[in-house]
């Protein structure tokens, strides 16, 4: 009986230990053990804000998943998140090549690996960030653009 209640007990200390570390601000997010649905499912279709930057390409062969902008102190920002299946490598050598064609200078980045890469570009007040990935059998894609101009 005590061995089953040990681990119960030390999961209860644990846990009660943790919530006394929290801040006691109340614009901090609680910590969640599970991730938070995503609104949009791989094989739908989101769209892309109507103020998508021109010049800012999206992968050919993978799926839209989601997609958003925002106002921040620091500009206005977009993000777009595609699934699908693929070549890591061809995405991201896609990606790279379109935003060359469209102007933009690679400030740097970790790319062209079979497993694809993460980049960032800057044309004029505009920074933009590419990150390829390959998860599970499937390629995701993340492009983040910001207007510092704005």
């Amino acid at each position: 009986m005590r061995i089953r209640m040990l681990p119960a007990a030390l999961g209860l200390a644990v846990g009660l230990t943790l919530a006394g570390c929290g801040s006691s601000d109340s614009n901090t997010l609680p910590v969640r053990d599970d991730p938070p649905e995503v609104a949009q499912t791989p094989g739908s279709s989101a769209t892309l804000p109507s103020d998508w930057p021109a010049g800012v390409p999206e992968p050919e062969t993978l799926t839209r998943v989601n997609a958003i902008a925002l106002d921040a102190a620091e500009g206005r920002t977009w993000s777009a998140t595609y699934q699908g299946p693929g070549d890591a490598t061809a995405v991201y050598d896609q990606l790279t090549n379109d935003l060359q064609a469209n102007g933009f200078t690679s400030d740097g980045g970790l790319g062209g690996t079979g497993d694809g890469g993460i980049s960032t570009w800057t044309k004029g007040s505009m920074r933009v960030q590419v990150t390829v990935l390959t998860e599970n059998g499937q390629v995701g894609a993340n492009i983040t653009a910001l207007d510092q101009g704005t």
